[in-house]
């Protein structure tokens, strides 16, 4: 391999290693601000609580003002389960804190949440 040769590789390396570079901050730079749109973010909708259930399945507790949902996503689209009463919901949020740990440490938690859906579809 000739020093000329060995100079071309190096250089395309070097051009190669600046473009992923380059995409990797700029990626960075614009994924910053995708959180927080304007009127949606951390003041008006907020989410409590997100567990996996399946494959790209997962249940959020959602926070809309001073309301509190209870929804499902999925990729066929977002649906409501059930609408929780302000008390329930404070709860909710208030276990969440200000931290973005989506554990909440009260009793009343998913599985009990789940049960008296169940418990009200049977009245």
């Amino acid at each position: 391999m000739q020093p000329k040769d060995l100079l071309s590789l190096v250089g395309i390396l070097a051009v190669l290693a600046g473009i992923l570079a380059g995409s990797y901050y700029f990626t960075r730079w614009a994924g910053q601000g995708l959180g927080t749109l304007p009127g949606l973010g951390g003041q008006n909708l907020r989410v409590l609580d997100r567990i996996n259930v399946g494959r790209d399945q997962s249940v959020l507790m959602v926070r809309a003002g001073k309301r509190y949902f209870l929804v499902g996503a999925a990729p066929s689209g977002v649906s409501l389960l059930a609408e929780l009463p302000p008390e329930e919901g404070a709860a909710w949020e208030q276990a969440s804190g200000p931290e973005k740990g989506f554990k909440p440490k009260l009793g009343d938690g998913f599985q009990q949440l789940f049960q008296k859906m169940a418990d009200k579809k049977k009245d």
